[in-house]
């Protein structure tokens, strides 16, 4: 399965979904557009995963941001060696998708940041704090 960038929210609406969150009728109207009603959680994780992972024609910055967006909303542990992984690759090309991962991370309750407030704009400060978190694990 390949994943157009417009069906990644609808991957996010599930997993928003399966971790308890009440949708809004815009968020389900997604899910059934993209026919995710009942896909497994796994599956969509799987070609998330293979999207980042691609050796040729690796995916532009911006649908990159997304496919972390919508991992780190799995809230799965099982995906930290893949988000560590995935870091140390990013911080090399591009701070925004770096930063993406970081807020996943964050999510695994994972402390990567070294201050309270965080911005995507916080290049510097968010590099420093992604080198101290691999450095430390």
């Amino acid at each position: 399965m390949r994943f157009s960038e417009d069906a990644i929210p609808a991957a996010v609406f599930v997993f928003e979904r399966a971790n308890g969150n009440e949708l809004c009728p815009h968020e389900i109207e997604e899910i059934e557009k993209h026919g995710f009603e009942t896909i497994d959680h796994e599956l969509l994780v799987k070609c998330l995963r293979a999207e980042l992972e691609r050796e040729r024609n690796v995916p532009d910055s911006r649908y990159r941001n997304a496919c972390y967006w919508a991992l780190g909303k799995r809230f799965d542990s099982g995906l930290l060696p893949f988000f560590r992984n995935s870091l140390k690759k990013e911080l090399k090309r591009d701070m925004e998708s770096s930063y993406q991962i970081m807020i996943a991370l964050e999510n695994l309750d994972e402390e990567i940041f070294s201050r309270e407030s965080v911005s995507i704009t916080d290049y510097d400060e968010n590099r420093m704090d992604a080198e101290r978190y691999l450095r430390r694990v």
